[in-house]
């Protein structure tokens, strides 16, 4: 128990901790920024790819002043509108092109948002035939949804924000067999056999208020 003095600085580690869970449960590059400008926590695969020769404190004001710009204004675009999901393509860092995505988080009273970096490819391959292609990709992801179990949906909602297997099996209480073959199931219906098949048809449905809140419906329950 924390003595009566501490309790908010116990709350607030023990926010910091649940936070920093949150990032290394991911597979792709991520971090968590609070409302006061600064980077609670990332992930080793930030670490590696996103700043490898700069200071996290750094990082954002030492990229050029429009790439920053447009970071902290979608940031701020999400902690408004924190029933949203915002992201911005075609992002260059160091050299890379990503897609951001931010999620904002809510404890009590404070806002963070947590930031997930992917590959731009998966975006760059679609827009050719993007109205199409997001239609097709929302019927398909509809008709899962109907199709599948409770299970199956969760673990296609999670694994597609880039959570590992052993994550996803902490998240929903399940065994690590039982992920790895609700995931065989999902690629078996959407008909593809990687993941980067199946991440374009996530990304390209423009579902992202759906996706959302899903996702907030898993990690509220785990917090």
């Amino acid at each position: 128990m924390c003595p009566a003095d501490r309790s908010q600085f116990c709350t607030e580690r023990q926010i910091s901790l649940e936070e920093r869970v949150l990032v290394d449960m991911v597979s792709t590059p991520a971090c968590i920024r609070n409302s006061d400008g600064d980077f609670i926590t990332y992930n080793a695969k930030f670490y590696e790819e996103i700043i490898p020769l700069a200071d996290i404190k750094e990082w954002l004001y030492s990229l050029p002043v429009q790439v920053a710009t447009a970071l902290v204004r979608k940031e701020l675009d999400a902690m408004s509108l924190p029933s949203s999901i915002f992201k911005i393509k075609h992002v260059n860092i160091n050299g890379k092109f990503w897609c951001v995505q931010f999620l904002p988080l809510i404890n009590n009273d404070k806002v963070s948002v947590l930031w997930l970096f992917f590959n731009d490819y998966l975006n760059a391959e679609i827009t050719f035939s993007d109205n199409l292609y997001s239609k097709v990709s929302h019927e398909k992801i509809m008709a899962f949804k109907k199709w599948s179990t409770k299970t199956q949906w969760k673990v296609f909602i999670l694994h597609c924000h880039g959570f590992k297997h052993g994550s996803i099996s902490s998240l929903l209480s399940i065994k690590n067999g039982v992920s790895r073959n609700a995931v065989t199931e999902i690629n078996k219906f959407f008909g593809v056999n990687s993941k980067h098949q199946l991440l374009m048809l996530f990304h390209g449905s423009g579902m992202y208020d759906l996706f959302l809140k899903e996702l907030y419906g898993i990690l509220w329950g785990w917090k």
